[in-house]
């Protein structure tokens, strides 16, 4: 087309040509294209996608003196060429290097992105240098032209998950990751879901006194809940049940997950169950589903629930229905003002409750 004057191919379309060429034909058929190019085609877009064909071929001779010969062109002013050698260094086992790259950068003013400090935390972890993953974290959320991203997150755990001992660190930066996943990122979803569950297996080896247990499961409580998997937290919740380590802030953690999303007879169920159980205290978790309904706008259920809540702890109210009723009210009063600090572990709080 380009020929016959149908068309006329554009850069983009040059470079896209010399990427299927390398892909089809091999890197040897991409340079013999690229050379019968016209000097003026061989510009930025050209020579970074030969580049890319060296790199992904790992051939490191000719990555490199390509990429010094487009610097000496100024086709090096963007972080992609820059990227492509780290990847370079990284395929083929220098990882000390990849540093090296991004230094380089710095020098010749050209700003890193997303996927130069991901490949750096990457060399760092694979070497088991924390240290040095944690310093490129600090530097990628202190620049101003970076945006952070989930993936940044959930590789830094990754890393503190596997180097042992570091479980905290890794569940940190797994929230972090959560806060920032796109809502309908399925794949994204099953990545941090794994993450989370490999990160509790190596947090359950290291739990040795019955608040660390119950502050343990209280995190990765919260981080499946934030994540929408419910089921996994009740599996987990009835997992802590099992250590004999009652705390009222776990199971609200969960309550609070299934209203979230309108499971409100499970939440119930899991309160009668616990009733069922004879539990302490479970009275407070029946004031707390009032206060949840009330809140959703399902007044007739959260006043059912205090009912409940004052039938197992009758002291509370006296059986008078009108005190039930004028302390339903004030939950409403309140709720519509502020809302309760410090969720869960604000309500459960031993002093003033409302």
């Amino acid at each position: 087309m380009n020929e016959k004057g149908i068309y006329k191919f554009s850069p983009q379309d040059r470079a896209l040509q010399l990427k299927f060429i390398c892909r089809v034909q091999g890197c040897s058929a991409a340079e013999r294209y690229f050379s019968s190019l016209p000097e003026r085609e061989k510009n930025e877009e050209t020579c970074g996608t030969l580049l890319r064909c060296y790199v992904q071929q790992t051939q490191t001779e000719k990555a490199l003196l390509h990429f010094q010969h487009m610097k000496e062109l100024g086709f090096a002013s963007s972080s992609l060429p820059y990227n492509e050698i780290m990847c370079l260094y990284a395929n083929n086992g220098q990882l000390e290097k990849v540093p090296e790259v991004l230094d380089e950068m710095k020098k010749s003013k050209v700003l890193p992105d997303n996927d130069s400090y991901r490949t750096c935390i990457s060399s760092f972890g694979s070497r088991c240098d924390l240290d040095g993953v944690e310093k490129m974290l600090k530097e990628m959320e202190t620049q101003p032209h970076t945006v952070m991203d989930w993936f940044t997150y959930a590789l830094a755990a990754k890393f503190y998950r596997e180097a042992g001992g570091l479980a905290d660190k890794a569940i940190d930066a797994l929230r972090k990751a959560e806060e920032r996943l796109p809502k309908n990122d399925k794949a994204g979803l099953n990545h941090l879901k794994n993450e989370v569950l490999k990160t509790w297996e190596l947090e359950k080896t290291d739990c040795c006194n019955r608040w660390r247990v119950n502050g343990d499961y209280e995190n990765i409580i919260k981080s499946v809940v934030e994540l929408g998997l419910l089921d996994e937290a009740r599996k987990l919740s009835t997992e802590w049940e099992a250590c004999c380590n009652w705390d009222l802030a776990i199971p609200a953690i969960v309550i609070e997950g299934y209203f979230g999303k309108a499971l409100y007879m499970e939440a119930e169920a899991m309160v009668e169950a616990w009733e069922r159980k004879e539990k302490p205290e479970v009275h407070e978790l029946w004031e707390y589903l009032s206060v949840l309904y009330q809140e959703h706008g399902k007044m007739v259920r959260g006043f059912e629930c205090l009912r409940r809540c004052a039938n197992l702890n009758p002291d509370w109210f006296g059986c008078d229905y009108r005190s039930m009723f004028m302390r339903y009210s004030r939950f409403i009063a309140n709720s519509r003002g502020f809302m309760f600090l410090g969720g869960p572990r604000g309500f459960y709080g031993r002093g003033k409750r409302f």
